[in-house]
């Protein structure tokens, strides 16, 4: 049986997502980031899902919505959070650039925003990349 389940977002627009009891929670994400207008295809693809139910942040993709009793008249706050790897300019320190795209597997793909007063990128820094989606350098 499917039901309707609004999300609110923090910044005012609602959406609706159609849901079963047997989806998945990694699977809710996927359908409120769809419905999404993105700037470009890169900011989709870097971009994080948060759900929270009342104050509980639903962190485990593979649960049912049953399973954390998510019901149609429960009321979802979604956040999106593009994830950008800020690099940190000290030896000691080097870039962590791990990603996780949850929908394209993708390894390579990461935004990097190099932070203001940097004067030198660690060595090393991007060792084990093969590619960076977006450099950002003041």
């Amino acid at each position: 049986m499917t039901s309707k389940i609004t999300v609110h977002q923090l910044s005012g627009d609602i959406s609706t997502v159609d849901t079963w009891p047997e989806m998945t929670v990694g699977e809710m994400k996927r359908q409120v980031k769809a419905l999404q207008t993105w700037a470009d295809d890169l900011t989709r693809r870097t971009t994080l899902v948060h759900l929270l139910v009342e104050d509980t942040k639903l962190v485990d993709d593979s649960q049912t919505l049953m399973e954390v009793g998510v019901l149609g008249d429960a009321d979802i706050r979604v956040l999106f959070n593009e994830r950008f790897v800020e690099c940190i300019a000290a030896e000691e320190a080097p870039c962590p650039l791990h990603n996780d795209c949850d929908d394209d597997n993708d390894d390579s793909l990461f935004s990097l925003k190099i932070p203001d007063g940097a004067a030198a990128i660690p060595t090393g820094a991007f060792s084990g990349s093969t590619s960076v989606g977006r450099l950002i350098i003041p």
